[in-house]
């Protein structure tokens, strides 16, 4: 039963990630609203699923809350009409992401700590990889002549956060690949859904970047945007049905 729901509701995903992306721009409006929470709450759920269909496990309480702060980060970003001035729903959807990643990151390491509880919860490697990861994509968006302005300092500690969750995830992976010689289909799953899901979400930001910065009105960024991030958001999400699985 469990099963079926996750996968109704990544057939729920698909068809309502369609009827946001068609209305999404130009105008916000509560429609918009409304479609996109829609969106967010499926992951929601669907993390919720998973944990049932899996028993909870170690990692679930904080996964779970770093969807909800996404699904509250959604709505911030979107909120229509804006909750005073435009910077205030940028500060509360950038607020209430940054604690998701902080909590994702707790989790990869809850889940990492599984596997060898001598580790570190950071180690020297993993903060200078996400260091490396963000100056990178930071100068990036300098080089193609985007223009931070009063979101530098911002922009730098959330992705330097993501980059973070992205090193995390990926570290998880490897310590899952090398538990034991038995590469099951759970094994299988759990890395797909994790690692997977870490770039996809990261490279949703980073697309979301070049629109932010570039004027924001490119239509087919804001879609590669919203397919990236949902389908990232789908798979951490469903990731809770296989990590417990050693």
């Amino acid at each position: 039963m469990g099963f079926a729901f996750i996968a109704a509701c990544f057939a729920a995903q698909f068809f309502a990630l369609k009827h946001y992306i068609k209305i999404m721009y130009p105008k916000l409006g509560w429609n918009t609203l409304a479609s996109k929470a829609l969106c967010s709450a499926l992951f929601v759920l669907t993390a919720f699923a998973a944990g049932a269909v899996s028993g909870g496990g170690f990692v679930f309480n904080t996964m779970t809350a770093a969807f909800v702060c996404a699904f509250f980060g959604d709505v911030f970003l979107h909120m229509y009409p804006k909750l005073g001035s435009v910077f205030v729903n940028y500060a509360l959807g950038g607020l209430s992401f940054l604690a998701g990643h902080v909590l994702l990151v707790i989790s990869f390491f809850r889940l990492c700590d599984s596997y060898n509880p001598d580790l570190p919860a950071l180690s020297a490697a993993e903060i200078a990889a996400a260091i490396i990861l963000c100056a990178a994509v930071n100068i990036a968006l300098r080089l193609f002549g985007l223009k931070l302005g009063k979101f530098t300092a911002p922009v730098i500690i959330y992705s330097l956060a993501l980059m973070l969750m992205v090193v995390k995830a990926f570290y998880a992976c490897t310590l899952m690949l090398g538990a034991s010689s038995d590469f099951g289909f759970f094994k299988f799953a759990a890395v797909l859904c994790l690692g997977l899901g870490a770039v996809l979400f990261a490279a949703s930001d980073i697309v979301l970047a070049t629109d932010f910065f570039s004027g924001g009105k490119d239509i087919k960024k804001k879609t590669a945007n919203m397919i990236l991030y949902y389908s990232g958001q789908m798979l951490l999400a469903s990731s809770l049905m296989w990590i417990n699985y050693k």
